[in-house]
């Protein structure tokens, strides 16, 4: 089943979404003997961005980012709302913006590793682009924190977009161990990012140049976490991309 009331038995079965979003997809299997089991999985329908400028300040609903849980836990602390935390209280632009705090909680969860999906955008339309956005940071200081990965394969594989010392406040620490690798989420080496706290909303900018030959790239945030996370922290917050 597709999560559109469509249901296919044929062993190799296809389908075509009416439109963006996310869907989920259910694979039931019967044996012989008839023991039966099933399992879900979301699917993230992408935009394709080829119009330049793109300004996103999710005030709308139609603002095509989704958020997913990735490790074996399946926190996902991603939601997008009007900040009401201990620290972080407020949109960088309109009333809404993307935030890791659990309310449940008070907090963001531990050992989380969970990500936030853009659109796909053809890089190739945009003459010396630019990537800026507004992020708030309040996590613990070299043990949780936020970073950005790109792919150009549909989402096959990931690599950090840009590195410490480059751009314009963009990744201020190494070793975050909230960011290394669980469940394939996460950096094998290194563990740069934002972490810390910024006291307020803070600009990010990267220059994009060695990207602009990219007709599909794909962006998330990826936020983590360590096992001891100190409370009230109310984790990352972006908001106005750019």
């Amino acid at each position: 089943t597709t999560g559109t009331n469509n249901v296919a038995s044929a062993p190799n079965p296809a389908h075509t979404f009416s439109g963006v979003g996310q869907y989920a997809i259910s694979l039931s299997v019967t044996t012989a003997l008839g023991c039966q089991d099933q399992i879900t999985k979301t699917a993230t329908i992408l935009p394709y961005i080829k119009s330049f400028p793109y300004r996103e300040s999710f005030e709308s609903a139609n603002h095509g980012w989704a958020a997913a849980g990735l490790n074996t836990n399946g926190f996902n602390g991603w939601t997008l709302t009007s900040p009401a935390g201990s620290v972080i209280n407020s949109a960088a632009n309109g009333a809404r913006a993307w935030i890791t705090r659990d309310n449940t909680i008070g907090t963001y969860q531990n050992n989380e590793r969970s990500v936030l999906y853009s659109p796909c955008f053809d890089m190739t339309q945009v003459q010396r682009p630019v990537l800026s956005l507004q992020y708030w940071n309040n996590t613990d200081l070299r043990n949780d924190g936020a970073y950005i990965e790109y792919s150009t394969n549909n989402g096959q594989s990931w690599a950090v977009l840009g590195g410490l010392n480059q751009g314009l406040e963009w990744y201020n620490q190494g070793a975050i161990l909230g960011l290394s690798q669980q469940n394939n989420v996460g950096q094998s080496v290194a563990q740069i990012g934002w972490t810390g706290d910024t006291n307020g909303w803070t600009t990010g900018k990267l220059n994009m140049d060695p990207r602009n030959t990219d007709t599909k790239l794909r962006l998330r945030v990826v936020f983590g976490s360590n096992p001891d996370n100190p409370a009230p922290l109310d984790g990352f917050a972006m908001d106005d991309f750019v």
